[in-house]
């Protein structure tokens, strides 16, 4: 099904404030906005690419790319879902808008690249938070960012000069207090990872969280979700 893309990105963000709402988001992610609407090329968008005070989200941001034309390696630890070690993951691009339309852009925050165990690559959307919305809220925002990608691998596999890319995966990259809220009646994160492991059971969405706090030390830490082995 192909919907205006308006209305496309409007229900995606209905669904970010729905926590629980399992079944509309798959729903969601089996539909996608008419052709024509993916954006075909990128250009200077490598690198770290914001002015101004580096606070906030931008912290996260600039420890995770480079400046300029050059990646950044980190290497994702503390995965026990996996059996190789570590995983490494690149910091790409900054801002990376996704679609022609300015109403309804879907932006992530971060492009990046991760190595799976078989040296596959796989381009990979980076939603970044310090204390904005719940973790509910940006799996589903991620989960859209993944699904325009997977839509538009060709276009994607150009911008890496890497016909070998696989699909694309998804990272919610916060610090670690993000993912726990201190209330105990507070059950986002479950819902969260369960909606994480619902979608991959049915649908080719892979989505991780992972903690930033040792970012300057180029280790992104494993907190929960599913990429494959």
């Amino acid at each position: 099904m192909k919907m205006e893309f308006k209305d496309w990105s409007d229900q995606w963000k209905e669904l970010r404030e729905d926590a629980g709402n399992y079944k509309d988001v798959l729903k969601m992610w089996k539909t996608s906005p008419r052709d024509g609407l993916n954006r075909e090329e990128w250009k200077g968008i490598f690198g770290y690419r914001k002015s101004g005070e580096v606070k906030g989200e931008k912290c996260i941001e600039y420890k995770f790319l480079n400046i300029g034309n050059e990646e950044r390696k980190h290497l994702l630890v503390n995965n026990s879902r996996l059996p190789k070690k570590h995983l490494d993951i690149y910091g790409v691009a900054h801002n990376m808008a996704l679609g022609t339309q300015r109403r309804g852009q879907v932006i992530p925050d971060c492009l990046g690249r991760v190595e799976d165990r078989r040296s596959v690559s796989h381009p990979l959307a980076v939603e970044v938070k310090i204390t904005a919305n719940d973790v509910w809220f940006a799996v589903v925002e991620n989960l859209q960012q993944v699904r325009m990608l997977r839509a538009n691998v060709g276009n994607v596999k150009q911008f890496f000069n890497d016909k070998d890319f696989k699909g694309a995966w998804g990272m919610v990259l916060a610090p670690h207090k993000y993912f726990y809220p201190t209330s105990k009646r507070d059950n986002r994160l479950q819902k969260a990872l369960k909606l994480i492991e619902f979608m991959a059971e049915k649908t080719e969405a892979r989505i991780i969280l992972a903690s930033a706090d040792r970012l300057s030390e180029s280790k992104i830490d494993y907190v929960g979700g599913y990429w494959p082995e």
